[in-house]
């Protein structure tokens, strides 16, 4: 199980996102979908490139 923090900013500690929890079985697709600036690319990149992890 992966678990991060997402923050507001990053030189920010408002912390708006604390962990989040799924399984994608193969075949299976996901999307994220939501208005500009929500932070769909910053949490695709959170569960993608987890090499920066707080």
């Amino acid at each position: 199980m992966n678990q991060f923090g997402i923050y507001q900013h990053s030189n920010s500690k408002k912390r708006v996102l604390n962990s989040l929890n799924f399984v994608v079985f193969q075949g299976e697709s996901v999307g994220i979908i939501g208005p500009n600036g929500l932070g769909k690319t910053t949490l695709f990149r959170a569960i993608l490139l987890p090499k920066h992890r707080h």
